[in-house]
């Protein structure tokens, strides 16, 4: 009768200790699932504020971005590209990268990022390769860039998307808006 007493109790403490904590989590934000699950206007402006003024204090993009390596295979051009966190305490997970590139107002290729995601721990840096086929005017660009010094050869960024998570924040910034729709 004791074995069986103690059996029941055991199972009820586990029961309140499961139970228990999601009950005072509820009691304590008024029974409301929304405030108890999803955090407050006010935490997500504190956290909007503190991604936009880290990005402002950034010289963005020359702290973030740096082009490492390149190369062409065929009409494969493939960017390395050194990512670092603007972030002193706060993992950035960077989830797509594109870069539209033109010439003379036409496309010439879209690079885009390989991975499928990338986790850019504080202070630290990671690299990504972007890759896209050149149209044949891009491809006679680059090739003239190589022989003037330049990477882009009068190619300009026109479009594309940076994508990225911070604290359950995701943010996303054109390239167009980074560089001014020139290619560095």
């Amino acid at each position: 009768m004791k074995r069986k007493a103690m059996g029941i109790g055991l199972g009820l403490l586990t029961v309140a200790l499961w139970i228990g904590p999601v009950f005072v989590a509820f009691n304590s934000n008024n029974w409301s699932l929304k405030k108890t699950v999803a955090p407050s206007d006010e935490e997500i402006g504190d956290l909007t504020e503190k991604v936009e003024s880290t990005m402002e204090q950034t010289n963005f993009p020359s702290d973030v971005f740096k082009v490492v390596d390149n190369s062409l295979q065929g009409n494969v051009l493939t960017l390395t590209v050194q990512l670092k966190s603007p972030f002193s305490s706060t993992p950035v997970t960077v989830k797509d990268l594109k870069i539209e590139l033109s010439s003379q107002g036409k496309k010439v290729t879209t690079l885009e990022m390989e991975e499928k995601e990338v986790i850019v721990k504080p202070e630290e840096s990671k690299l990504v390769h972007l890759s896209g086929k050149l149209s044949e005017k891009g491809l006679e660009k680059l090739v003239e860039s190589e022989f003037e010094g330049g990477m882009f050869g009068g190619m300009e960024i026109t479009g594309g998307y940076f994508e990225f998570e911070v604290s359950g924040v995701t943010v996303e910034i054109s390239p167009t808006e980074i560089y001014g729709g020139e290619a560095r």
